[in-house]
């Protein structure tokens, strides 16, 4: 069996309050391409369909006629649940209507928990949707007082799985969740889903499964030997994510529920890109040439003047008008060490003072032209004020 794995779309979502809807939506248009020159028999949308629980009217419209496309005229199964961004309620809306069309949409857990089954040449596949469910809601579901975190969700959700699912045949879960060997691979753009370690889920949780198709976190990652995945997000919604190229997964599971995989790029309309630069004569010139940065591309700029440029950013964006965020060099941190004393401030001149707070920060010494215009200073001051 072909199985397409996507997660985190995001529709609706902002970024540096540029509207992305437009983006997303020609990203979509390029996986429905995709889907429909690779042919899977499914696909897979692992959560955060949307960027909030109230999507934007036009964002719902984006959804739909991406469904329509997948499942009426491709005629591709989709299996999507609820991410922890979207609403439940909102996602599971009409579900039992449109399975029919090969729409298996979950927004919140149902118990008993059922299994969708498809069919290849070599028999069934189990697919167990599980949207994402906070531990509250299912300790009040399953009467079960034990369920405090999000291992023990999964580990609950995991025994009913075992208790019922055929010897024998092979298992897929699609799910939103935040792996535990993952920690320090997350973005800016991505929610914390509990405080601390509460979120976490073991990888080896899943060691029952042929494969886990995961969303959550947007970069393409794998654990327990390649079986649990996460396919990462459509777009990248933060400059954190810069490095990293889109795409989605491809597999070809076979009769014993090994797989093959391949990851298929998306390549967007407007790229990210954190880069450095300067500004010369009230013209921005970029300092990094290994980078294929177009005129639209989304910048975020650390320039690298010595001093401050009044009206730094909208210089910039003469050249690069989708520059969003602009930083400086980092100035370095005052220590306990780095401080003058009280008695060191008093023995010293105003010149002095000048000079050793000016070496501090720029790790250059005073030029013959700066002393003379910092004398000048001083001493017009001192005239002033005497």
């Amino acid at each position: 069996m072909k199985i397409l794995h996507t997660a985190d779309w995001h529709l609706g979502k902002s970024f540096n309050n540029y509207q992305l809807l437009e983006e997303q939506a020609k990203m979509l248009e390029k996986l429905t391409q995709i889907i429909e020159a690779q042919k899977p028999d499914v696909v897979l949308l692992a959560g955060d369909i949307y960027d909030r629980s109230v999507p934007p009217a036009n964002a719902v419209k984006v959804f739909d006629e991406t469904i329509s496309k997948i499942i009426l005229e491709l005629k591709t199964p989709l299996i999507a649940i609820a991410g922890n961004h979207d609403s439940p309620e909102r996602i599971g809306f009409g579900a039992g209507l449109l399975q029919k069309q090969g729409l298996h949409i979950s927004g919140s857990i149902e118990l008993p928990i059922r299994p969708i089954i498809l069919s290849d040449e070599f028999g069934e596949i189990y697919f167990y949707a599980i949207p994402y469910t906070e531990p509250e809601t299912l300790r009040y579901l399953s009467k079960n007082d034990d369920i405090k975190t999000h291992q023990d969700v999964f580990d609950w959700i995991l025994s009913q799985i075992k208790a019922q699912h055929p010897t024998g045949k092979r298992a897929v879960l699609v799910g939103h969740a935040y792996i535990s060997e993952a920690e320090g691979n997350d973005s800016e753009s991505e929610r914390t889903l509990l405080v601390g370690g509460a979120a976490h889920v073991r990888a080896d949780t899943f060691e029952f499964f042929d494969y886990v198709a995961l969303g959550h976190l947007h970069r393409p990652l794998s654990f327990l030997g390649e079986k649990v995945k996460y396919a990462g997000s459509l777009m990248k919604y933060s400059f954190s994510e810069a490095p990293y190229a889109k795409s989605v997964l491809m597999l070809e599971m076979n009769a014993k529920g090994t797989f093959t995989h391949e990851r298929i790029l998306l390549k967007p309309s407007k790229e990210v890109h954190r880069v450095k630069g300067e500004i010369e004569d009230k013209k921005f010139r970029l300092t990094e040439t290994k980078l294929d940065i177009q005129k639209e591309d989304f910048l975020e700029v650390s320039l690298q003047n010595e001093e401050i440029v009044p009206n730094a950013m909208q210089i910039i964006q003469r050249e690069y008008p989708n520059a969003m965020v602009l930083r400086w060099p980092e100035l370095p941190k005052i220590t306990s060490k780095s401080r003058l004393t009280t008695e060191q401030v008093v023995s010293m001149s105003e010149f002095e003072l000048f000079q050793d707070f000016y070496t501090f920060f720029t790790k250059k010494e005073l030029d013959k032209p700066k002393k003379e215009v910092i004398t000048k200073v001083i001493t017009q001051i001192n005239k002033e004020n005497n």
